[in-house]
């Protein structure tokens, strides 16, 4: 379904800003975690938040799209 979403964000504008929205949202909220964690000493403070939630949502969107490539 991922596969799905993002080739109808390339073709549809609508789409594309719903999807848009959908990840802004999903990357603020893991970047909350993420400086919640390192204000209670759970992650390093030297971390960039924001960069931080860009690169898991990356990694879970690849884990997405290689369950498609490789189901097994």
């Amino acid at each position: 379904m991922a596969v799905e979403m993002h080739y109808a964000a390339a073709k549809d504008a609508d789409v594309r800003r719903l999807l848009g929205h959908a990840l802004d949202r999903q990357i603020g909220e893991i970047r909350d975690g993420v400086a919640a964690a390192q204000a209670g000493g759970d992650l390093p403070a030297g971390a960039d938040p924001a960069f931080t939630a860009a690169a898991v949502m990356v990694f879970i969107m690849g884990l997405m799209h290689l369950e498609t490539l490789l189901p097994s």
